[in-house]
């Protein structure tokens, strides 16, 4: 019981270099994962625009061809 106390009381003040590690590699896996999620939605954002503007084209030629009905 006392070896283990003994060990833990000598690694105690570099423990929180661990912490520190591991605090900074959740913070670059989250980083990542953030940044991958932010390309993917400015592409979701730029194909969808694209859409609005051929549906915008399609509408124009219905209303076109519903005047030219009357």
């Amino acid at each position: 019981m006392n070896e283990l106390k003994d060990t833990l009381d000598a690694g105690g003040p570099y423990a929180g270099w661990g912490i520190a590690l591991l605090t900074a590699a959740w913070g670059i896996i989250l980083r990542a994962l953030v940044g991958k999620n932010i390309k993917d939605s400015d592409t979701i954002k730029d194909r969808l625009s694209m859409i609005e503007q051929r549906l915008a084209v399609i509408e124009d030629r219905s209303r076109q061809r519903r005047g030219g009905d009357r």
